[in-house]
């Protein structure tokens, strides 16, 4: 067997658009990211005059076995603020496929680093959507 049809056989197809949400995030002040950024920051979109974040390094999904194996495949859309330091946190699902799938979608984007939004040249928290396609070939 070829090792490209192994690839494409093994590996889900990730799909990323990125856009402002229009509806603010109501940050929990008990949250903090990485660089002690506190999530009561304000959260800065398009409206605002932010320019979005930009994905600097990302991670495939795992695409669970059985989920696989039965056929499923589709989009799951997910919700998450990404600090001014480009990490992503409170990171939920606006649209499911099915737990596996969603599941497999946070723990990936939960690695991924972004370049902050940004404010007048300055680094800002902000919301974002993110769509995680898994494919099967």
């Amino acid at each position: 067997m070829k090792r490209g049809i192994v690839l494409l056989g093994l590996s889900a197809i990730l799909r990323v658009a990125i856009a402002q949400s229009s509806t603010p995030a109501t940050p929990s002040p008990k949250s903090s990211d990485a660089a002690g950024e506190a999530s009561a920051d304000r959260i800065y979109g398009p409206k605002d005059g932010a320019k979005p974040p930009k994905i600097l390094s990302r991670y495939d999904p795992e695409y669970p076995r059985k989920s696989r194996d039965s056929g499923k495949q589709g989009i799951v859309v997910l919700r998450l603020i990404v600090g001014g330091n480009g990490v992503p946190r409170e990171i939920g699902v606006v649209r499911s496929l099915s737990p596996d799938l969603d599941a497999a979608a946070v723990d990936a984007v939960a690695k991924w680093k972004f370049a902050p939004a940004t404010k007048d040249g300055k680094p800002v928290t902000s919301q974002i959507n993110v769509e995680v396609s898994f494919r099967h070939n």
